[in-house]
């Protein structure tokens, strides 16, 4: 609760800097205040909504439902690879075997040699460039920066003490 000091009519200026004075004190008394609202969530009462058991056993049988599917794609495969279900290609020359392409290889390769070339032109690039450092946008950015405090101080202090002298005005006409 504050409390307001009686002037005397005459005084403006006495009373303009007392009220000043007061507002100051409000200020710093509502910088410390503490806020009693509790922004925290609810705590979870149920346990459906904390442990999310249906959507873990759908998630489950899922999981199990691809790993029947992998096993059974495994078997299939050993089994044409093992030779059971497996035709060679030329049944006239059995003795023929088709020549093994590494195409991972022969990619992997050229994908190596391409990026080798990049990084020589790069390392090039970089030999030859030289650093440069320019001061004066530096202290143009300074400066600037200077510019807008200088003008957001002045902007503050102008609408605060217009604020004040607007109610100081209205509370002498009365």
């Amino acid at each position: 609760m504050s409390v307001t000091h009686r002037t005397p009519r005459g005084s403006v200026l006495v009373s303009d800097k007392l009220r000043e004075e007061q507002y100051r004190r409000h200020l710093e008394r509502l910088e410390g205040v503490k806020s009693q609202l509790d922004n925290r969530p609810p705590p979870i009462q149920h346990s459906l909504l904390m442990h999310r058991r249906k959507f873990i056993q759908n998630q489950d049988s899922r999981f199990a439902r691809i790993h029947r599917e992998n096993q059974a794609l495994e078997k299939r495969l050993e089994k044409i690879y093992s030779g059971k279900e497996f035709k060679p290609i030329n049944t006239f020359n059995i003795s023929y075997s088709t020549p093994r392409i590494n195409h991972k290889h022969e990619t992997r390769q050229r994908q190596y040699s391409k990026t080798h070339a990049e990084n020589i032109l790069l390392e090039e690039r970089l030999w030859n460039t030289r650093s440069h450092f320019s001061t004066d946008e530096w202290e143009k950015d300074f400066k600037r920066h200077q510019r807008i405090l200088l003008l957001r101080a002045s902007l503050s202090d102008k609408s605060h003490s217009s604020a004040l002298t607007s109610r100081n005005t209205s509370r002498c006409r009365e």
